[in-house]
């Protein structure tokens, strides 16, 4: 009689540990955001404005798209 190498299912004692991603925690953001503010220079906060200023940006582009999706899936359903 075989047995089943380790690790395997193929003893059917083991449980499906699949996970999708939208189940996984959700990765904070690297450190980039919020920053310590107390040892930039001016410059340096002028530069960080302007990446927050971009981050902005991108999220309110990505909001302005989502909605088109989802006005366009809600009018499928009219």
């Amino acid at each position: 009689m075989h047995s089943a190498p380790p690790g395997s299912n193929l003893g059917g004692n083991k449980l499906d540990c699949t996970v999708f991603d939208e189940e996984l925690p959700r990765k904070k953001n690297d450190g980039t955001f919020p920053r310590n503010l107390e040892r930039l220079s001016v410059a340096e906060l002028e530069e960080y404005i302007l990446e927050l200023e971009g981050e902005i940006s991108r999220a309110r582009q990505d909001i302005t798209k989502k909605k088109a999706s989802q006005d366009a899936a809600s009018s499928l359903f009219k």
